[in-house]
């Protein structure tokens, strides 16, 4: 990663750099509603009978199957010779591993597995896989449910169970999950008969207030022998897409949903790594007040696992203007940084190609 000398840095005078230095490098970088980093890509977890190698063998092959599919967001990614290879030698990319118990059934044992994150994406991008980063849209979704006497909303309060294997199914593909508060702000916007006729305006009306770009949402039936029943809706400002799903549990009903969201998102957000690409982007920030800005602005950039290096080369005022050396296109780059809404876009890409921003706090 490029680090930038004191030199160039004439507006930022050393009284920021002690106090702030430890604390900028430490703490992780805090994201707008419009994304999150999601910290477990190449984590696990996989059940297992017992603690024999032929389990662990069997586990840490499904848990890679796991991680490579959140890292590249698409169930595709597995069919690529490569990938196929790589996944009879599973044990190769794991970094560490260990035993768990379920916390609600302590009889279940679960192999936690953690992958080497730069192993996994050069698989990916070996296999002509696109990668996609940790820098990830939130998803705001509403669940109706129409349980033969009347239709409202599954939330934490009235459907923990529900709501809890929607966050594993959402953790399974790497997706940011955001649930509504469902309080009387809610409920004078959309009501679940609204949700349930999956109303295109009542369910961005309801959803604005979250500053939400991305909504899914669900309407689902529960038939006898826990058959379920049901549709779901994405909404984007780029995208309409809906789909009918039925399943023989709910895991798998949710599953499809969850699902859908990963496959529009990584389509727009994955990118495709040229390793021989050459010449470095220009990128352009200003509202750079001290050093704490620098550093977050820096650890933001040089956090995007396509970037190899962001150097600063000029400091005017509170404006720094840097050159990023990235393995993808400048489009494809825009639409990562453009994630964090603290990058707010001060121009429209000019004919040189360059990026420019306003740094808001």
């Amino acid at each position: 990663m490029g680090v930038p000398s004191t030199s160039v840095l004439p507006a930022m005078t050393c009284k920021f750099f002690q106090p702030l230095l430890g604390m900028c490098i430490l703490a992780l970088l805090s994201m707008s509603a419009r994304g999150a980093l999601v910290a477990d890509i190449y984590r696990a977890r996989v059940q297992v009978d017992d603690r024999s190698i032929q389990s662990q063998q069997s586990a840490t092959r499904n848990a890679l199957i796991q991680v490579l599919i959140k890292a590249s967001g698409s169930e595709s990614t597995l069919e690529l010779e490569p990938v196929r290879e790589a996944l009879q030698k599973s044990r190769d990319y794991v970094q560490q591993y260990f035993f768990t118990h379920a916390k609600e059934a302590p009889e279940v044992l679960f192999l936690q597995v953690e992958f080497y994150r730069q192993r996994i994406n050069e698989l990916i991008t070996r296999a002509g896989a696109p990668l996609w980063t940790v820098n990830r849209p939130q998803t705001l979704v509403w669940l109706v449910l129409d349980d033969g006497v009347a239709r409202h909303f599954l939330n934490r309060d009235m459907a923990s169970d529900q709501i809890e294997v929607l966050q594993q199914v959402f953790d399974e593909r790497g997706l940011p999950l955001r649930l509504p508060l469902y309080d009387l702000q809610d409920a004078a916007t959309l009501s679940p008969e609204q949700a349930w006729r999956l109303d295109v305006g009542a369910l961005q009306l309801a959803s604005k207030r979250y500053g939400h770009e991305d909504v899914l949402a669900g309407r689902l039936s529960r038939l006898s022998g826990d058959r379920w029943l049901g549709e779901w809706l994405y909404l984007s400002d780029l995208a309409k897409v809906s789909r009918e799903v039925s399943a023989n549990d709910v895991q798998t009903m949710l599953r499809a949903g969850a699902s859908m969201v990963a496959e529009e998102l990584s389509s727009r957000y994955a990118m495709s790594v040229q390793h021989d690409r050459e010449g470095a982007m220009a990128v352009e920030v200003s509202g750079v007040r001290n050093f704490r800005d620098y550093a977050r602005i820096m650890q933001y950039l040089e956090g995007i696992e396509v970037v190899q290096y962001a150097n600063v080369t000029h400091v005017l005022g509170d404006i720094i203007r840097l050159e990023l050396e990235a393995q993808v296109g400048l489009e494809q780059l825009r639409a990562v940084i453009e994630l964090n809404e603290q990058f707010q876009v001060d121009s429209k890409l000019t004919d040189e190609g360059k990026l420019v921003y306003r740094w808001q706090k």
